[in-house]
């Protein structure tokens, strides 16, 4: 049985993921502003073969970024793998205050869930990067604009679900009261 305090200490880390998540967000729009403000203007000193082999590299990097998001979303974030203990993750210094069984298997898949979900988050802010990084490189803002959009697109989908969060704490209190009848038949 888990606490109602616990619960709510463990429903409250959905809050935390969705302050990341605007932060997240909000870079993509800081790294468009600053490219406007200070290099839109400006020259940049470097050779046009530099230039081509920093897009296609650059370019390579997002592909390569946006199918590693997809495998770790396979891989680590879904309902079987946190249940499944796929990856684990020390317990958030949040959750542990927990008592009893069924609360440290609730803190334990909620931290694996919120830790996963911030990598999540920051392979898709990584594609605004590369967009920055195509600004920086070869003075190419249709690139940026193209792997913001594309990050953002990518954070969207990545929105932190209340209803999955509950649904981990409320399989890990399941588990527990299954275990108990198990014990005693």
């Amino acid at each position: 049985m888990i606490r109602r305090e616990f619960r709510q200490a463990l429903e409250a880390q959905h809050n935390v993921l969705l302050a990341l998540w605007v932060i997240f967000a909000c870079g993509i729009l800081i790294y468009i502003a600053v490219a406007q403000i200070f290099l839109a203007d400006r020259q940049l000193a470097i050779s046009y073969a530099f230039a081509q082999t920093a897009k296609m590299f650059i370019w390579f990097l997002t592909f390569v970024d946006i199918a590693t998001l997809f495998w770790w979303k396979r891989r680590f974030l879904t309902n079987e793998a946190i249940l499944g203990g796929a990856k684990r993750y020390k317990v958030l210094q949040a959750l542990q205050g927990h008592k009893g069984e069924s609360e440290e298997r609730a803190a334990a898949f909620v931290s694996s869930y919120v830790t996963g979900k911030v990598v999540a988050f920051a392979l898709a802010e990584a594609v605004a990067i590369y967009g920055f990084a195509l600004v920086l490189t070869s003075h190419y803002f249709v690139g940026q604009y193209i792997l913001s959009i594309g990050s953002g697109l990518l954070l969207l989908l990545e929105f932190p679900s209340r209803g999955f969060l509950t649904d981990l704490v409320d399989a890990a209190e399941t588990n527990r009261r299954s275990f108990n009848n198990e014990e005693t038949a």
